[in-house]
């Protein structure tokens, strides 16, 4: 619109209401005022603004059109905003199903139970297999209970940690992209994120090798980072990009073919923005129908554990009544 990036840091300023971010965003302000370039300003918080965040405002100072980098950096992540919305709002019902299950699972094993198990062991009815383990799992619960509140709050923390080695973090990653239906739907979205981010960088006139590692930057999956790690190794030995690609069993056949078209045509942009598009098409047509896909899980497991429940407390109640007659 004209205005100067002073004038509109300063009304960004007085928008946002995250009063961190206004600093920043004063901050930021301060600095151009003072002489530095904005992208030189944004790389002194780290913490806000990434490394790809940081590239692109970069590339648009230098190309002369802020503007554009700025509207590249509006889609990416809107488009994931939007990606991350759309999968809370499909995984909602069954988180809330799972928590409930879990939740009426400890409140009958720590206080319905027992008083089954008191009153089971005064009758003079044999118990079979299925009433024994719930008893002792029962017991287990009400002896243990805050042992067990200890253990998983403990376990959480043990994760939290392990975050930061990497060997766990790889093994995590790589299990993530082997699961059943969150698999596929991980590898379509990291994928559909590297080939939007590929293809603004090299629009923006970044040689090849950079894009790579930044476009690698925006995977938020260690065991695809490093795919793209090696096939950076490799486009520097000279082999082509989309040789590299195919050659790693993770990437799926499409993008590596769609690359060797956008090479031959001199369009990898184009080609690459029609991947992510495409990508972003399955993986919402995946999120729709997530809730589908995993109901009839839940419903099977939910079917496993009141059916057992039901066998343990019931079955040695009518033997109670047989022997009563």
């Amino acid at each position: 619109a004209g205005v100067s990036i002073i004038e509109a840091f300063a009304i960004l300023a007085l928008q946002v209401s995250n009063p961190i971010l206004r600093d920043i965003m004063v901050s930021i302000n301060t600095e151009v005022e003072g002489g530095a370039s904005l992208s030189e300003a944004i790389s002194r918080h780290p913490k806000v603004f990434n490394q790809l965040f940081f590239n692109i405002v970069k590339v648009g100072e230098e190309t002369g059109s802020l503007d554009r980098a700025f509207a590249y950096l509006t889609s990416l992540y809107e488009n994931e905003k939007a990606i991350k919305e759309r999968i809370k709002s499909a995984t909602r019902y069954p988180k809330l199903v799972i928590i409930a299950l879990a939740g009426v699972v400890f409140f009958l094993m720590s206080f319905v139970v027992p008083k089954f198990a008191k009153l089971f062991s005064s009758a003079k009815v044999e118990l079979p297999f299925a009433t024994r383990a719930l008893m002792a799992v029962s017991g287990f619960f009400a002896e243990h209970t805050l042992g067990i509140v200890a253990a998983v709050i403990l376990l959480i923390m043990a994760y939290r940690l392990a975050l930061s080695v990497r060997g766990f973090v790889y093994f995590r990653d790589r299990l993530l992209l082997r699961m059943p239906i969150f698999g596929p739907l991980s590898t379509r979205i990291f994928m559909a994120r590297f080939c939007r981010v590929f293809s603004v960088l090299t629009r923006s006139g970044i040689d090849i090798i950079k894009t790579l590692r930044l476009s690698a930057n925006a995977l938020e999956n260690l065991v695809l980072f490093t795919m793209v790690t090696e096939i950076i190794a490799e486009v520097e030995e000279g082999v082509s990009l989309h040789v590299a690609m195919a050659r790693q069993q993770a990437i799926p056949p499409m993008v590596p073919q769609m690359i060797a078209v956008g090479e031959q045509s001199g369009r990898l942009d184009e080609m690459m923005e029609k991947v992510a598009d495409y990508y972003d098409l399955e993986s919402d047509y995946i999120i729709k129908n997530l809730a589908t896909l995993i109901e009839p899980i839940l419903l099977l497991f939910m079917g496993i554990m009141v059916g057992l429940l039901a066998l343990a407390i019931f079955t040695p109640m009518w033997d109670m009544m047989n022997v009563m007659r």
